[in-house]
């Protein structure tokens, strides 16, 4: 064979060789480009449900939530952002920040806000929004930018709504700064005007309902000849921080009446907002007026002032001081203890406690000196006896025999004050048991778990030293969960079952459930029961639960403080109402607790002794029952807890 021939032959013998393992690779080749494209299908598919899953979840989330691009263009909103707002997807995507619901007095704030945001996302933040029908609300903003490959894809913002939890919030702040002056006109507004509170009185004085006046500016509240200058006393406040101004008002239906405003800035965590006392002084006004026009016709306002309950009088400087009463009415004679010819050859300086009397005198000299000065204040005066009563006094500037005078009326205010610190009391013991409400349950589901489980493990087959730890999970548990049940004693108003009750008998009932207990502890029971005390409707169990924690407070501190005491229980009738009184003798109540005695949480005692609520829901029964409860006491004298229940 010639050499090409033989070289052509072994050729082909290789190639035949190399045949199928060129055919297997190629085989493998198309296998493994089959499962390749088989792969891509399935992430292309689990991509699909993926995005169709987390647009069902946007979709149907109650929370507001908003999805934008890098360059804050807005790529997606959901339904309940939409509904929120007043603003649909269609309007606001590709949109850029700023964003429609932004309002102008925090624009820069928000933009510096976002800019932090899109780099490292922002939890649970507070922000003020604006809807489209410019009705603004607050929201919760939870938000993060989603990375991949390193980069910011997208970023996604949650809100959730807490106008609700913000106004009842500013509410009950402003309610305990404002309660002293709930005569007068409250009214609390944005650094532009804006009502955001105001309380009844408001309301009514000029006849509009509170959602009208939440939507009202102050400026719709003047005359329009004045509206311009709302404006510069805005600017004012905020420079000055106080400012005292007479203006006048308009009612709904056009009326105008005169008005005295006080006016300051309140911080309000980051917030400022001005809030405003206004006082309808078309009286003072009238008064004025008269005695202006005519220094003869002063007696009549000062038998006015008598017909209206107040105290009148006048004073004068003159050689013998400033101040000196010149004439003085039998009222102000009654307040003060001093007899009209003894208050003659006195100062009214004389009267004025100490702590308010330079500030007092002060306010006479500019008076007299013809400044005029917001007439209506508090002071306290001492009466002959000694004893401290607070009175409101208004001045107005007048003349006597040719010299300048004051023209004071007085009023005592001291049956206001009582009923002020009992609406504090009731105030504060609503707005807090809103809040135990709902503390209280979000407790007990997991409270009656712990509890459950606890005791079925206990039921089980395990180590000493596990059982004795799952004893005090068990035990520390439903000690929580008295506390609850206390908690929602306190923050429900429950269905009470009236009939005729025997308070003597009531009484007894408590004392015998606690024979024993007060035996061991050497407590003894003195009882003064009014043999002809009259029956009265109420709920008995509720009212044994205010006489059961009367006594064991007092058993407790008396037991703490000598190992032993005696607790004296008093019934009788006095007018129209039952008097239940129970005096112990144990170390009394500093004078600091005693305004505090009924406030929710509030307790002298020591850590894990008592939660703070057992007098709060006694004064909130026996309020229920249309009576009251009070404390008189001294340190080192004991204390007498007073129960006044009505006959009906």
């Amino acid at each position: 064979m010639i050499p090409e021939a033989r070289g052509s032959k072994m050729s082909e013998d290789k190639s035949k060789k190399q045949l199928p393992i060129e055919l297997k690779k190629l085989r493998q080749r198309v296998a493994d480009l089959e499962a390749g494209g088989n792969k891509q299908r399935q992430v292309e598919e689990a991509l699909r449900q993926s995005e169709e899953y987390s647009s069902t979840i946007l979709n149907h989330s109650p929370n507001p939530m908003l999805v934008t691009n890098p360059d804050t263009s807005i790529r997606y909103v959901n339904p309940a952002l939409e509904e929120l707002t007043g603003y649909s997807l269609v309007e606001v995507i590709g949109q850029r920040a700023p964003y429609p619901w932004w309002i102008e007095e925090t624009l820069d704030r928000i933009k510096t806000s976002l800019e932090a945001a899109l780099r490292h996302g922002t939890k649970a933040k507070e922000e003020l929004f604006q809807k489209k029908n410019g009705e603004r609300f607050w929201v919760e903003v939870t938000a993060t930018p989603v990375m991949v490959d390193g980069k910011m894809r997208y970023y996604l913002a949650s809100w959730v709504d807490i106008t609700e939890r913000r106004r009842a919030e500013e509410a009950l702040h402003l309610r305990a700064q404002l309660l002293n002056e709930a005569t007068d006109s409250i009214i609390a507004t944005d650094l532009h005007g804006n009502l955001i509170y105001m309380n009844e009185a408001t309301c009514r004085t000029r006849g509009y309902s509170k959602e009208e006046m939440l939507n009202m500016n102050l400026k719709q509240l003047v005359p329009p000849h004045i509206a311009s200058l709302v404006d510069k006393r805005l600017r004012r406040i905020k420079k000055e921080g106080t400012i005292v101004f007479d203006s006048e008002h308009l009612r709904q239906d056009g009326g105008v009446f005169p008005i005295e405003t006080t006016a300051r800035t309140v911080n309000l965590g980051d917030r400022t907002i001005i809030l405003s006392v206004i006082r309808d002084i078309t009286e003072r006004k009238k008064a004025e007026e008269a005695l202006r026009e005519s220094e003869e016709r002063y007696r009549a306002l000062l038998e006015l002032g008598e017909r209206i309950g107040e105290a009148v009088v006048m004073l004068q400087d003159d050689e013998r001081g400033a101040g000196m009463h010149v004439y003085a009415s039998d009222e102000w004679s009654r307040i003060t203890g001093y007899s009209k010819k003894e208050l003659y050859n006195m100062s009214m300086a004389d009267l004025i406690h100490e702590s308010d009397r330079e500030k007092a005198l002060e306010r006479h000299e500019r008076r007299i000196l013809g400044e005029v000065l917001p007439g209506l204040y508090e002071i306290t005066i001492v009466r002959k006896d000694g004893t401290e009563v607070p009175v409101e006094v208004t001045y107005a500037y007048s003349s006597y025999k040719g010299k300048p005078a004051n023209v004071g009326y007085i009023r005592d205010i001291s049956e206001r004050k009582k009923m002020e610190e009992q609406l504090i009391v009731t105030d504060r013991l609503a707005s807090i048991g809103e809040l135990a409400s709902g503390i209280a349950h979000e407790l007990n589901n997991p409270l009656t778990g712990i509890i459950g489980f606890s005791e079925l493990l206990l039921n089980k087959d395990i180590p000493e030293d596990v059982r004795e730890d799952l004893q005090v999970i068990n035990r520390e548990a439903k000690r929580t969960s008295q506390v609850v049940k206390n908690l929602l004693t306190f923050a429900r108003k429950h269905e009470t079952t009236k009939q005729l009750v025997d308070i003597n008998q009531a009484i007894k009932s408590v004392l015998d459930l606690r024979a024993y207990e007060q035996k061991v502890h050497n407590i003894a029971i003195v009882t003064n029961f009014d043999p002809e005390l009259p029956e009265i409707t109420a709920d008995i169990f509720r009212l044994q639960q205010v006489f059961v924690n009367i006594i064991i407070n007092a058993e407790y501190f008396m037991v703490q403080s000598h190992g032993r005491g005696t607790i004296t229980i008093t019934t009788k009738v006095k007018g129209n109402t039952i008097l239940a009184s129970f005096a112990n003798d144990g170390p009394g109540i500093k004078k600091e607790h005693l305004r505090h005695l009924f406030d929710p949480f509030f307790t002298t005692k020591e850590v894990g002794k008592g939660t703070g609520l057992g007098l709060s829901i006694c004064h909130g029964i026996v309020t229920e029952h249309g009576g009251q409860i009070h404390t008189e006491s001294e340190p080192g004298k004991g204390a007498t807890f007073i129960v006044e229940l009505p006959i009906k």
